[in-house]
């Protein structure tokens, strides 16, 4: 039996080894990346929400001072006002993030943020309005009102963390528990502060607390409870850390071992009879002290939400780089150890051969160095340095014959002074316009007017000035299937393909006016103007031929000159073939014109 080739086996299992790890690192890296982009996502979407809910906190903060103040006399203690002020200013730059926020993180139907503002500067005018008013004459309902027009401005900035965490949701499903949570929290410190603004305005006031009110009261107090139960039961299930734990306690301490215990033995009483030497301002200064243990629990497990998500996108990245390492590692090892095996001998063979084949067929290839140990391969490799030297020899001499030859050929089509094609170059571009037309050929002769006048004057170094004027102007004439050029003398050619009869005056009459318009500096002296005659001659294809318009714009260029020069002039057949397409009655002097304003 015969052995299979042991190259032959060694090539088809480093194939299959690199597919294995190939197809194990696109899994690996495709989890890696979803990974990531979740976490990119969920941390971008809880920045948002961040920002939604701090805004939420801050109106729901404000509410405090602006009821210390509205509990105070128009006598009012100026920290009290600074504490509002420094509020409305904490509050004002979250709604600004929160603004900036509605097209960053690409929520969808946010809620109307100019509604809120609006109300917000409508509640804050009121309470600049009562505040200015003594504390006997406020109406307690009227406080009451403003009260709740802040209670309801929180309600109306909730819509906002509706949108904020169901976009963080829509990211990454695994975090609806935390931001229920820390919604949760946002709640129990918004009903905790509502609890001290239902009852304020009426202990300020010194009046028995209204049954509503009471049941308000109660309400609310039953709210802050069932909050705190399902609220506590959650965060000490689950494993937190030092500061989670201490503001716990503080909540269980402070709040409800305290102010909330002394806020509804006041209710209680109050709700009896009324005690003359309760001070609105002192019992809210003493439960606003106890309600802050909730807020920084709310601030704090939201800040442990975002730095939960900055550490699983760091995590993610990590995983992402380390699996595309492991998987670049993999794909690389697998073909560096073939290499290994065949480079010293069965590579640089093949490489050879095909290298003096390219050689032998002169064709483009790439020299590869040789860098291996067997003695014989490298003697061969000197040998075929030598071939590639003369091969470069070889190729250096024909890139200078083909330079050479190129610059041979433009300088015999080229006019040496203008730099337009000379006569031999416009053979060459007529027969590429004549295989490229397929609707007509024309052909512009121009000359300058009294040239041989101008050299006799001037001097000939003027009429070179005055050739290379008109080259530029011929040059700055040219577009597609128009080309010019240097016919003889003071004359100058212009050929055109595929134009109609009406277009191909025009452009006679432009060239003429440009000439006509331009100035060519004479130094000290005035410059000097110049014009030019010109005939043309324009053909219907297949019938058109060169050399018959050629002839035919040379006698039109002298019709031109013996009517006056500067002027355009065509044969007298072109005359009545374009008399026959139009109105015009054409005449020795004036049909060229008319042709043109017909057309």
């Amino acid at each position: 039996m015969r052995r299979p080739n042991a190259l032959v086996l060694f090539r088809a299992g480093a194939a299959v080894l690199l597919v294995c790890a190939g197809l194990l690192g696109y899994f690996g890296l495709r989890v890696a990346l979803e990974s990531s982009s979740t976490a990119d996502r969920s941390l971008e979407q809880l920045k948002g929400f961040e920002i939604a809910f701090t805004a939420l906190s801050a109106v729901t903060a404000e509410r405090l001072p602006t009821e210390a103040v509205l509990a105070a006399d128009s006598g009012f203690d100026d920290n009290e006002l600074a504490r509002m002020t420094q509020a409305r200013r904490t509050t004002d730059e979250a709604l600004k993030r929160l603004e900036s926020s509605l097209t960053e993180f690409g929520w969808r139907e946010p809620p109307n943020f100019n509604f809120l503002s609006a109300r917000l500067r409508s509640e804050r005018q009121r309470v600049d309005l009562m505040k200015t008013t003594p504390l006997h004459e406020r109406r307690v309902g009227e406080q009451g009102s403003i009260i709740r027009g802040f209670i309801s401005l929180s309600e109306s900035a909730e819509p906002f963390v509706d949108v904020a965490a169901k976009a963080v949701i829509a990211a990454d499903t695994d975090l609806g528990g935390q931001v229920t949570m820390a919604r949760l929290l946002g709640a129990m410190h918004e009903a905790a502060v509502r609890l001290s603004s239902e009852v304020m305005p009426t202990i300020a006031a010194k009046v028995v607390i209204p049954i509503d009110l009471q049941s308000a009261v109660l309400r609310t107090q039953q709210r802050i409870l069932a909050l705190w139960d399902v609220g506590a039961s959650q965060l000490e299930s689950a494993p937190t850390h030092e500061r989670l734990a201490k503001a716990l306690a503080a909540i269980r301490g402070d709040y409800f071992g305290k102010g909330f215990s002394f806020l509804q033995r006041i209710v209680e009483r109050q709700s009896i009879r009324v005690n003359p030497s309760l001070n609105a301002r002192r019992i809210s200064a003493l439960y606003e002290q106890t309600t802050q243990p909730i807020a920084e629990l709310r601030d704090l497990y939201v800040a442990e939400m975002v730095d939960g998500a900055r550490a699983r996108q760091k995590e993610a990245l990590t995983n992402t780089v380390v699996t595309l390492v492991l998987t670049l590692t993999m794909l690389a090892v697998v073909p560096w150890l073939g290499w290994i095996a065949y480079r010293e001998v069965l590579r640089p063979l093949l490489v050879f051969r095909s290298q003096i084949v390219a050689i032998c067929e002169r064709k483009t290839h790439a020299e590869t160095p040789y860098f291996g140990t067997v003695p014989q391969v490298r003697g061969l490799y000197r040998a075929l340095q030598t071939l590639w030297e003369l091969e470069r020899e070889r190729e250096a001499i024909d890139r200078e014959r083909q330079i050479l030859s190129e610059r041979l050929r433009v300088l015999s089509e080229t006019d040496q002074l203008t730099g337009l094609l000379n006569r031999r170059g416009l053979e060459v571009a007529l027969a590429e316009l004549d295989r490229g037309a397929s609707a007509s050929l024309a052909f512009l002769l121009f000359d300058i007017d009294y040239f041989k006048a101008i050299n006799d004057s001037f001097g000939h170094g003027m009429g070179d000035r005055v050739l290379q004027a008109l080259a530029r102007i011929l040059s700055q004439a040219s577009a597609p299937g128009v080309v010019a050029a240097r016919y003889g003398g003071e004359e100058f050619a212009v050929a055109v393909a595929d134009w109609s009869q009406t277009d191909v005056l025009a452009l006679a009459e432009e060239i003429r006016r440009e000439i006509e318009c331009c100035r060519i500096p004479n130094g000290a002296e005035a410059p000097l103007q110049v014009t030019a005659s010109c005939g043309l001659a324009v053909a219907s294809c297949p019938d058109a031929d060169w050399g018959e318009l050629i002839v035919q714009a040379d006698a039109a260029l002298y019709a031109a000159k013996a009517a006056g020069r500067n002027r355009v002039r065509a044969t007298n057949a072109i005359l009545s073939q374009w008399t026959a397409q139009t109105t015009v009655e054409p005449d020795a002097d004036t049909s060229l014109d008319a042709v043109l304003k017909a057309s």
